[in-house]
């Protein structure tokens, strides 16, 4: 599962997305680029609801990837 951040996230929102993501036991791996944040989520995503990302301010959109 990949969890697009909105432009200029700030890093206290990067740091809660991603505790998000380790509270359901997955690891992640964060790309910083100049006007957008990727966290790639690593395990079995299988059984995660993606709506428990989207809600967030700070996300733009959730992605399933194999």
């Amino acid at each position: 599962m990949i969890i697009v951040l909105k432009p200029r996230t700030t890093k206290d929102d990067v740091s809660r997305v991603e505790n998000m993501v380790k509270k359901r036991g997955l690891d992640t791996h964060i790309v910083q680029g100049k006007e957008m944040t990727v966290i790639g989520c690593i395990g079995d995503t299988s059984r995660i609801d993606p709506k428990l990302f989207e809600v967030d301010p700070a996300v733009t959109k959730v992605m399933h990837v194999q």
